[in-house]
């Protein structure tokens, strides 16, 4: 079975919900419940490779500086369909050329104005404000070396939750590990949800 970016998962278990989200995007996992989702109450809740903010501030590590997201923000405008290959392959972060293929073909898909609104979106939002609204259980699942979202992004997350929460780290490079490392990422939820208990 394979994950796509966006993907929204369900449990029901007697009308309890235990949600996984992989997004591209912190705040759409926490701000709003799926529509297939309804007349349920969330049990739980599981991110993939999530971050509230990207920009670094005094305070905040969120894995870019300003001068690279305008960087990034402005190779989108000018040259988008490079900028989707190189991109691809820096958030990858391994050497899988079929999987870098592939997400920048599916990039280069986009219109480069909505790309770059997108873009905008995702690399200037600051939602940190969410977190603390987040009050059931929750689990954090991040590569140990993903360039695009920093380590101290799952901590910062946790501490600032207000459910009980946890960070399950994967032994993978990459921002993608549904594409580069799914068997990891499938024994991770595996063990979140309880599926490999004896």
């Amino acid at each position: 079975m394979g994950i796509d970016i966006g993907t929204t998962i369900c449990f029901d278990n007697k009308r309890e919900v235990e949600l996984v989200q992989l997004s591209k995007h912190g705040s759409a996992s926490i701000s709003s419940p799926p529509n297939n989702c309804t007349n349920y109450f969330l049990k739980y809740f599981i991110v993939v490779r999530v971050f509230p903010r990207y920009l670094n501030s005094e305070d905040y590590e969120g894995g870019l500086d300003r001068s690279v997201v305008e960087d990034i923000l402005s190779n989108i405008e000018s040259n988008f369909q490079t900028w989707c290959l190189s991109f691809s392959a820096v958030a990858m972060g391994v050497n899988d050329p079929l999987s870098i293929d592939k997400f920048g073909k599916s990039l280069q898909k986009m219109r480069p104005d909505i790309a770059l609104l997108v873009g905008k979106n995702i690399f200037l939002g600051d939602h940190r404000d969410v977190l603390e609204k987040v009050e059931v259980p929750c689990t954090i699942i991040q590569t140990t070396n993903d360039v695009v979202v920093p380590i101290s992004v799952s901590h910062y997350m946790k501490s600032k939750i207000k459910g009980k929460t946890s960070i399950e780290i994967i032994e993978a490079d990459g921002h993608f590990p549904q594409l580069t490392a799914h068997q990891l990422l499938i024994d991770a939820l595996d063990r979140v949800l309880g599926f490999d208990s004896d």
